[in-house]
């Protein structure tokens, strides 16, 4: 899949936002997908890698902070080295860098539907 910025992507302003909370956060290695074709529950996967436990707690809780009003749900703990944010028509999955590598939900989901947006 070919690699974009973020400039030269026409994002939704509430997407962008997301991103940036993420980019705030040195959130590292930001993909985002656009999975309308073939998934029902959402928009847009984005994916990232936390760097510690520490760092995806405080992911979740500024996102809790953020967005309070816009999340859906959230799964995962940070002990557990994934979390997973419905939030604005995005699953945002944090994850740590083994364990990103261990599940490779860009190789997991069907390239068909699967169109990369940004990359950091």
């Amino acid at each position: 899949m070919e690699r974009l910025r973020q400039e030269s992507v026409n994002l939704p302003v509430e997407l962008k936002e997301v991103i940036d909370l993420l980019d705030e956060l040195k959130v590292e290695n930001i993909d985002i997908y656009n999975v309308r074709k073939g998934f029902p529950f959402a928009d847009y996967f984005i994916i990232g890698t936390a760097l510690s436990k520490t760092h995806l707690k405080a992911v979740s809780d500024k996102f809790w902070e953020r967005f309070k009003g816009d999340i859906v749900g959230e799964d995962g703990e940070p002990q557990s080295g994934w979390i997973i944010i419905d939030v604005r028509g995005a699953w945002v999955h944090v994850f740590l860098e083994d364990m990103r590598k261990y599940y490779s939900l860009e190789e997991l989901w069907s390239k068909e539907f699967m169109e990369e947006q940004y990359y950091d």
